[in-house]
Protein backbone atom coordinates (compact mmCIF):
# COMPACT_ATOMS: atom_id res chain seq x y z
CA UNK A 1 0.00 0.00 0.00
CA UNK A 2 1.61 3.22 -1.02
CA UNK A 3 1.59 5.82 1.92
CA UNK A 4 -0.28 8.45 2.22
CA UNK A 5 0.89 12.15 1.95
CA UNK A 6 0.61 14.34 4.33
CA UNK A 7 1.40 12.06 7.49
CA UNK A 8 -1.40 11.09 10.21
CA UNK A 9 -1.85 14.20 12.32
CA UNK A 10 0.31 15.46 15.04
CA UNK A 11 -0.57 15.36 19.00
CA UNK A 12 -3.23 17.81 19.73
CA UNK A 13 -1.65 20.38 21.52
CA UNK A 14 -4.28 23.46 21.16
CA UNK A 15 -6.06 25.18 23.57
CA UNK A 16 -10.11 25.53 23.50
CA UNK A 17 -11.97 26.03 21.23
CA UNK A 18 -9.66 24.77 19.04
CA UNK A 19 -8.74 21.54 21.00
CA UNK A 20 -12.02 20.17 20.23
CA UNK A 21 -12.00 20.32 16.61
CA UNK A 22 -8.70 19.14 16.08
CA UNK A 23 -9.77 16.21 18.30
CA UNK A 24 -12.82 16.12 16.46
CA UNK A 25 -10.33 15.58 13.44
CA UNK A 26 -8.01 13.03 15.08
CA UNK A 27 -10.82 10.82 15.92
CA UNK A 28 -12.51 10.99 12.33
CA UNK A 29 -8.54 9.91 11.29
CA UNK A 30 -9.00 7.04 14.08
CA UNK A 31 -12.31 5.85 12.68
CA UNK A 32 -11.12 6.07 8.85
CA UNK A 33 -9.53 2.66 8.31
CA UNK A 34 -8.18 1.99 5.35
CA UNK A 35 -10.84 3.99 3.68
CA UNK A 36 -8.40 6.77 1.84
CA UNK A 37 -10.90 9.36 0.83
CA UNK A 38 -11.74 9.80 4.86
CA UNK A 39 -8.09 9.89 5.46
CA UNK A 40 -7.48 12.70 3.16
CA UNK A 41 -10.39 14.45 4.48
CA UNK A 42 -10.01 14.16 7.93
CA UNK A 43 -6.29 15.43 7.50
CA UNK A 44 -7.10 18.37 5.18
CA UNK A 45 -9.32 19.59 8.01
CA UNK A 46 -6.79 18.80 10.88
CA UNK A 47 -3.97 20.21 8.49
CA UNK A 48 -5.82 23.59 8.09
CA UNK A 49 -6.02 24.00 11.57
CA UNK A 50 -2.69 23.54 11.99
CA UNK A 51 -1.66 25.53 9.25
CA UNK A 52 -4.07 28.88 8.64
CA UNK A 53 -3.82 32.27 10.34
CA UNK A 54 -5.53 32.49 13.88
CA UNK A 55 -8.27 34.47 12.96
CA UNK A 56 -9.06 31.40 9.94
CA UNK A 57 -8.19 28.85 12.36
CA UNK A 58 -10.76 30.04 15.14
CA UNK A 59 -13.64 30.38 11.90
CA UNK A 60 -12.69 26.60 10.89
CA UNK A 61 -12.20 25.07 14.13
CA UNK A 62 -15.95 26.65 14.97
CA UNK A 63 -17.39 25.10 11.75
CA UNK A 64 -15.65 21.41 12.65
CA UNK A 65 -17.44 21.77 16.24
CA UNK A 66 -20.81 22.33 14.88
CA UNK A 67 -20.19 19.54 12.68
CA UNK A 68 -20.95 17.69 16.50
CA UNK A 69 -18.66 14.53 15.33
CA UNK A 70 -20.90 13.81 12.47
CA UNK A 71 -18.14 12.41 10.27
CA UNK A 72 -19.97 12.97 7.35
CA UNK A 73 -21.15 16.37 7.97
CA UNK A 74 -17.30 16.80 8.78
CA UNK A 75 -16.40 15.05 5.19
CA UNK A 76 -18.82 17.74 3.32
CA UNK A 77 -17.06 20.21 5.36
CA UNK A 78 -13.84 19.07 3.90
CA UNK A 79 -14.63 18.82 0.32
CA UNK A 80 -16.20 22.23 0.74
CA UNK A 81 -12.48 23.56 1.43
CA UNK A 82 -10.62 21.21 -0.89
CA UNK A 83 -12.77 22.13 -3.77
CA UNK A 84 -12.40 25.77 -3.20
CA UNK A 85 -9.66 26.34 -1.30
CA UNK A 86 -6.83 23.96 -1.89
CA UNK A 87 -7.62 23.30 -5.88
CA UNK A 88 -6.43 27.05 -5.92
CA UNK A 89 -3.33 26.47 -5.80
CA UNK A 90 -3.44 23.19 -8.14
CA UNK A 91 -0.74 23.35 -10.95
CA UNK A 92 -2.34 24.02 -14.99
CA UNK A 93 -1.46 20.89 -16.93
CA UNK A 94 -1.67 23.25 -20.13
CA UNK A 95 0.57 26.30 -20.82
CA UNK A 96 -0.07 29.70 -20.57
CA UNK A 97 -1.39 30.83 -23.94
CA UNK A 98 0.82 33.27 -25.75
CA UNK A 99 -0.67 36.59 -25.82
CA UNK A 100 -2.73 37.88 -28.87
CA UNK A 101 -1.84 41.05 -30.94
CA UNK A 102 -4.89 42.02 -31.69
CA UNK A 103 -5.76 44.42 -29.02
CA UNK A 104 -9.43 43.56 -27.65
CA UNK A 105 -10.06 46.67 -26.02
CA UNK A 106 -9.21 51.30 -28.07
CA UNK A 107 -7.00 52.36 -25.84
CA UNK A 108 -7.29 55.61 -23.98
CA UNK A 109 -6.12 57.93 -26.79
CA UNK A 110 -8.42 56.49 -29.39
CA UNK A 111 -11.32 57.16 -27.11
CA UNK A 112 -10.19 60.67 -26.16
CA UNK A 113 -9.59 61.41 -29.92
CA UNK A 114 -13.12 60.09 -31.34
CA UNK A 115 -15.01 62.13 -28.24
CA UNK A 116 -13.05 65.14 -29.26
CA UNK A 117 -14.06 64.98 -32.80
CA UNK A 118 -17.78 63.67 -32.85
CA UNK A 119 -18.88 66.31 -29.97
CA UNK A 120 -18.60 69.99 -30.41
CA UNK A 121 -17.72 71.94 -27.42
CA UNK A 122 -21.12 73.97 -26.07
CA UNK A 123 -20.61 77.58 -25.46
CA UNK A 124 -21.13 78.78 -21.86
CA UNK A 125 -21.94 82.02 -22.09
CA UNK A 126 -25.05 83.14 -20.99
CA UNK A 127 -27.84 85.05 -22.86
CA UNK A 128 -29.14 88.31 -21.51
Amino acid sequence: MATLYPQSLPLNTYEPPIYEAYEQCLMMEANAGTDTDTLMLARCLGYLIRELPNEARELLAQEIVECFANFDEMKSLSWLYVNHLIRLFRQSKCRTPAPSEHSSRLSFEMHHSFFNEAVEPQSLCIAS
